[in-house]
């Protein structure tokens, strides 16, 4: 029955005593994050920002109406986003496209608009989502660049 003899005790021949040591000094317990990066070094390395992995997928583009250059004024920053994309996958795209943290972000989510019939078609445009980036004072985006 080898199968059973893995969970019984082996027994050991008496080791020699070692000498008294100096005693150790308390260590403490390894973070998660610790762990990992032991584990993995590639891992423990923070992701600068501006590398834009995913960024292009989350925000789609900026909005530029007359109510988002208003909300402009008080650090406020509209885009379209990704159907799937929530307010963590946002506040980490601005962070990797514009190498800064946001304040808040507020999600709204729109519904196409149900086009006039024109003879027999009938159109509907496509469902979409806005977000607000509410910005830090004194931190500004380069959206208008561009434009």
């Amino acid at each position: 029955m080898s199968l059973f003899d893995r969970f019984k005790k082996q027994q050991q021949a008496p080791a020699a005593k070692k000498p008294a040591a100096a005693p150790k000094q308390p260590q403490h317990e390894k973070t998660v994050r610790e762990e990992v990066a032991g584990a993995r070094p590639e891992v423990a390395k923070q992701k600068k920002a501006g590398g834009g992995q995913y960024a292009h997928h989350v925000l789609i583009r900026p909005v530029i109406s007359e109510k988002s250059t208003r909300l402009h004024s008080s650090n406020q920053y509209v885009f379209i986003v990704a159907p799937a994309a929530n307010k963590i996958m946002i506040q980490k795209a601005i962070f990797e496209t514009y190498n800064a943290r946001p304040k808040a972000v507020k999600i709204i989510r729109l519904r196409g608009k149900v086009m006039t019939s024109r003879g027999m078609y009938r159109g509907v445009r496509k469902d979409y989502k806005k977000a607000v980036v509410v910005m830090p004072k004194g931190v500004t985006l380069p959206i208008y660049e561009s434009v």
